[in-house]
């Protein structure tokens, strides 16, 4: 029997590495086939390493660029009817746009785009109205948006950006939860702490 597909999207790939730790390597782990997607990034290779999970390089730019931005769309939409994925995950914002459209026009079933931050509420004018635009669309496009905080969800409802039937929020919020150890004071060395204090000027 094979085992469903979940394909994972970001625009770079530091997000693979760092906002997803360990997120990917679960799923393989617990009966899905993963493939992730991403621009190219000395990360794709160190994420890459050792882990069983295919890795596809398409570029997307994080600001705003037409043309590639087409360019990377029609390559998404390519590489998803070639897998034919069970479920398209996207993260960031460009990577949610152009996946979710993708994975919207190649039929997949289960798309979701989780919301872990937005640019727009510290943008203004014209450009605030264009992301504002884009965001819907990335959530038009998804069968379930996931916010990562209760204040981002009630920020997307109260500027009618989505349907409250098509957001949720996991558990108490956050993209990958953290790590208590490593925030443990038991677990740094004095020295350490020392050199960042006078990094950031703390006293």
């Amino acid at each position: 029997m094979s085992r469903p597909k979940l394909l994972r999207i970001t625009t770079v790939p530091i997000s693979l590495e760092i906002l997803l730790t360990g997120q990917l390597d679960y799923m393989q782990e617990n009966g899905f086939e993963v493939v992730a997607v991403s621009s190219d990034g000395p990360e794709v290779k160190r994420f890459t390493k050792n882990r069983g999970i295919k890795h596809e390089v398409i570029e997307m730019t994080r600001t705003i660029s037409p043309l590639k931005d087409l360019i990377a769309l029609i390559k998404l939409y390519r590489f998803i009817k070639q897998e034919k994925p069970d479920i398209v995950h996207t993260h960031t914002p460009k990577a949610g746009l152009l996946g979710m459209i993708a994975a919207k026009l190649a039929n997949v079933p289960i798309r979701l785009h989780t919301v872990a931050g937005l640019p727009l509420m510290t943008s203004l004018g014209f450009r605030r109205k264009l992301l504002v635009t884009t965001e819907k669309l990335t959530y038009q496009c998804s069968s379930e948006t996931l916010a990562n905080s209760f204040s981002i969800a009630s920020f997307m409802l109260k500027e009618q950006m989505i349907s409250i039937d098509k957001l949720k929020v996991l558990g108490n919020g956050s993209t990958n939860g953290f790590d208590n150890n490593r925030f443990n004071l038991e677990n740094l060395s004095a020295d350490h702490l020392d050199v960042v204090k006078k990094e950031i000027s703390y006293n």
